[in-house]
């Protein structure tokens, strides 16, 4: 039983950079803070999940019974937190408005996600690097009519590698102009 938490943190790895998968350790505060750094109100949520294993397989031994259900239980507490930042997305992109609609009829989508490149802030990572923004789309009717977009229009391409790069160098200006608020070493 010790492997599960360690399946469980491969599975969830995958949709989560190392960096923002937090870990509870006893008699540590978390808390929570928006991207202004101001202290919000929050808590863990929590996810459980049970399987029961047969008397007769573990006292026959039924090895590879018991593997499956270990393997299935990382599946599904893996799958609960994927499912929990979805909903954290939904809730938190609700709240500050950062949402755009696509509506076939009024807006194609690469109008629709020229708008949305243009509106959200890049940022750049811990060692200095740009870190291009994620969007959660559950449509995948959006994607197919952009992916078709993208290939049958060169200019388009163009115009998102464009707006790429303004974004990426207003992230790294924004953080040469964070880095410089603090002492420098001599």
């Amino acid at each position: 039983m010790e492997e599960i938490p360690g399946r469980i943190h491969a599975l969830q790895t995958q949709f989560i950079p190392e960096r923002n998968v937090l870990k509870y350790a006893h008699g540590t505060k978390w808390t929570f803070s928006n991207a202004q750094g101001q202290e919000v109100p929050g808590d863990f949520k929590q996810h459980s999940e049970e399987f029961m294993v047969a008397a007769d397989d573990r006292v026959n031994c039924e090895l590879e019974k018991l593997t499956f259900l270990t393997d299935e239980l990382a599946r599904k507490m893996a799958g609960a937190t994927v499912q929990a930042v979805h909903e954290t997305i939904e809730t938190v992109t609700q709240e500050t408005g950062n949402v755009l609609t696509w509506n076939r009829k009024q807006k194609n989508a690469h109008v629709v996600f020229l708008e949305l490149l243009r509106t959200v802030q890049f940022g750049v990572t811990e060692d200095g690097k740009p870190s291009l923004p994620s969007f959660f789309n559950p449509d995948p009717a959006f994607i197919a009519e952009l992916q078709e977009h993208l290939d049958a229009n060169p200019a388009f391409k163009n115009e998102v590698e464009k707006i790429k790069a303004e974004k990426i160098a207003e992230a790294l200006s924004r953080e040469a102009e964070r880095k410089g608020k603090f002492k420098q070493r001599a």
